[in-house]
This record gives structure tokens, C-alpha cells and sequence, in this order.
């Protein structure tokens, strides 16, 4: 009996490091989703600043 609680606390401290590390995981995921679209976001922005730059040029 005591041997099986063991194994028992073992499979759910295991279930507990893999829980937290899918957790820390997904943060990291978030994270660099986060960063890829902000950058995208600049690179955007700036290519409609040229672009209305050029419009702009055109029009005067």
C-alpha cells in the first residue's frame, strides 16, 4: 500500500513539473507571437509612411 501512494505522489509530481513547464511554454509562445506581430506591425507602419511619402511627392 505505502509503495503505491509513492508511486502515486511520483506520477503527480511528474504531472505537476509537466503542467508547469506547458504553462512556462505557452508564456514563451505568447511572448514571441507578441514580439513577431509588433515587429510586423513597424515594418507595416513604415512601409504605408514611405508609400503615402511617395503619394505625397506625387501630388505636389
Amino acid at each position: 500500500m505505502r509503495q503505491l501512494q509513492l508511486t502515486l505522489m511520483q506520477q503527480h509530481t511528474m504531472w505537476l513539473i509537466v503542467t508547469l513547464t506547458l504553462q512556462e511554454l505557452q508564456q514563451e509562445i505568447l511572448l514571441q507571437v507578441t514580439i513577431y506581430l509588433y515587429n510586423q506591425t513597424l515594418v507595416v507602419s513604415q512601409y504605408l509612411q514611405s508609400l503615402l511619402g511617395i503619394l505625397y511627392c506625387q501630388q505636389m
